[in-house]
């Protein structure tokens, strides 16, 4: 035991001794930013890499995984359908083929204009703004409706995610360090990979999340009218893109004009300490002659300014889209009803636990993280506990802002998704994909909790270091018993870090190295017969598929089926009149 103690205090040494040498000389460095320790440069190296791998996964095997349900309903959009219609023109009984079929109802066409894509939304689902859509139509135009086209966009739309993610870690953790963690954590991630395979805008709407988030807290630090001006256009991009971003948007002003309130106040303070002590004052400006000079931020009343200005118009933009949606709120009940039918509490309660890992570790298709249920729920529960204690840094240890965005952006959405079934009944909140900023948040505090293991204290340097940079051994000879202590206790968090960002990545790589060859996985609900159902069609020469009003099922499965292959929808039982030798499958 005490030849291990020597040991340590050994290599504490050692490093102390490295980590002298790179200090820098500025005071304002010395204070205010935090060291980067030789090792934690590789491991910035590392997840670089690892960042460039979640971005060449996020484009392969799109073309094998089903188009599912929700898939075939956005394609319904960027063609410009509602439902209604497409219900309409196809019960006509009339055979179609596959190819017929997708070029008029899944794909953009003259016939059909930008203004009905937006009209299809509005009118049958509003909680779906037109931002994703409106791009998606024009990608289509332009590169074509291959189903890996298809997924292509939302694949690009999600890569936004990585650098947002890392903008608003650096903000949130005041390190680039953070910033590298979690680009990697969101990359390696399979929940995020999940939905930046899909035609859907969740990827898309994850990235506006972190965007927005980041550009807030830039605008509160800087206080420049650009940063606003930013703020204010990311904030009606985010409202564009789900309609679950109005909880967000409301979160985010609620944090930004009790900070801004609450410098207010401190300012008000600290000019009546300047002016009852002139010491104070003279101290104030000892401290600015050490420190460089900046560029003042401009005055909280400007600040105000620009925050109510840039947010009103942010409103101001989205305002057609509130009024649509308020038109329209019986198609969202009618749509989204079956979110609403009551649960048992067990149930919701399994589906949140299970939910906590996701964003980590998934590597079963039905949706249980492991074939083997107790070794699943000790994943979760070591999950869980990283969570708690992260939650615990993120509450005791990090600055008062990062603490109110984070809890801004898990909460706000969350929190009343979670009030409303418990209230009314319902399991809005065990989608996971509704909670896609409540799951960010928590690779965000995750990140948070890792960076400041890795990090060494900020803590200013000696008078006597500052004083005698020649003695530099002097110094360390008469300090080093202070330090070597702190220096291993910095060995050992770092290793913890380490060992826990090791185990998240390699979990989370693992998982999408099985999400990627996989057909089908369990966010496709309803698609698991899909590919076995087209290749017992495919054996045939010449089918002949006969459908009962299942209309996007259907599609769904024209996707996996020869384009010459003929699909007839009916109203149940309706007279089938087929042509001879052509064997009817009846979907029934």
């Amino acid at each position: 035991m005490e030849i291990s103690l020597k040991f340590h205090r050994a290599i504490a040494c050692l490093w102390f001794l490295l980590n002298e040498n790179s200090k820098s000389m500025t005071q304002e460095t010395i204070v205010t930013q935090s060291k980067q320790p030789w090792g934690n440069r590789w491991l910035t190296w590392i997840l670089a890499m690892l960042v460039g791998v979640g971005v060449v996964l996020r484009f392969s095997h799109l073309e094998t995984k089903v188009y599912w349900g929700d898939e075939v309903f956005t394609s319904f959009r960027i063609a410009g359908y509602t439902l209604a219609e497409v219900n309409r023109e196809l019960l006509d009984e009339r055979p179609r083929t596959v190819a017929e079929l997708q070029a008029t109802y899944q794909q953009p066409h003259e016939q059909r204009s930008m203004n009905d894509t937006i009209r299809s939304l509005a009118e049958d689902d509003p909680q779906h703004p037109p931002f994703f859509y409106i791009f998606a139509r024009i990608w289509e135009q332009i590169l074509g409706s291959e189903l890996g086209t298809k997924r292509a966009f939302a694949a690009l739309c999600s890569l936004l995610l990585i650098p947002a993610s890392a903008g608003i870690a650096v903000e949130l953790f005041g390190s680039q360090l953070a910033g590298w963690i979690a680009a990697a954590m969101v990359s390696l991630s399979p929940f995020h990979l999940l939905y930046a395979q899909e035609m859907r805008e969740y990827g898309l709407w994850a990235a506006m999340i972190a965007l927005t988030g980041w550009l807030l807290l830039r605008a509160l630090r800087t206080g420049g009218v650009w940063a606003w001006v930013g703020w204010s256009l990311s904030l009606t991009l985010l409202l564009y893109t789900h309609l679950f971003s109005v909880l967000i948007a409301g979160g985010y002003c609620l944090v930004a004009a009790y900070w801004l309130r609450r410098s207010s106040q401190s300012v008000s303070a600290d000019q009546s300490t300047l002016t009852r002590s002139p010491s104070a004052a003279n101290q104030s400006a000892i401290t600015e002659q050490v420190a460089p000079a900046k560029a003042p931020p401009a005055p909280l009343s400007r600040q105000w300014q620009f925050f109510g200005i840039s947010t009103l118009s942010a409103g101001v933009l989205f305002l057609p889209w509130i009024i649509a949606t308020l038109q329209n709120l019986s198609t969202i009940s009618r749509t989204n009803g079956f979110t609403a039918q009551a649960v048992p509490l067990s149930t919701l309660l399994y589906n949140w636990w299970l939910n906590l890992a996701r964003p980590f570790a998934d590597w079963e298709p039905t949706g249980q993280i492991l074939s083997n249920p107790i070794a699943a729920q000790g994943i979760v529960l070591g999950i869980a506990i990283l969570v708690a204690i992260s939650f615990w840094n993120l509450a005791y240890r990090q600055p008062l802002l990062s603490r109110l965005l984070l809890w801004a952006m898990m909460g706000s959405q969350g929190l009343a998704l979670v009030i409303l079934d418990l209230s009314q009944g319902g399991f809005r909140s065990a989608i996971i994909r509704y909670l896609a900023p409540c799951y960010l948040g928590l690779q965000l505090t995750i990140t948070g909790y890792l960076s400041t293991l890795l990090l060494p204290n900020t803590i200013p340097d000696h008078p006597a270091q500052q004083a005698h940079h020649s003695s530099k051994f002097l110094f360390i000879k008469q300090n080093i018993g202070q330090n070597i202590d702190q220096n291993i206790h910095y060995i050992h968090r770092r290793l913890i870090a380490y060992g826990l960002l090791a185990i998240l990545l390699i979990a989370g790589g693992s998982s999408c190295a099985m999400i990627l060859p996989a057909n089908t996985w369990w966010n496709k609900q309803g698609s698991y017969a899909i590919p076995p159902l087209a290749q017992v069609i495919e054996r045939y020469e010449s089918p002949w598929i006969v459908a009962y009003d299942t209309m996007p099922r259907m599609f769904s499965l024209s996707y996996h089926l020869n384009s010459r292959v003929v699909m007839q929808f009916i109203h149940a039982q309706s007279p089938v009149n087929v042509p001879p030798n052509s064997e009817v499958l009846n979907d029934r």
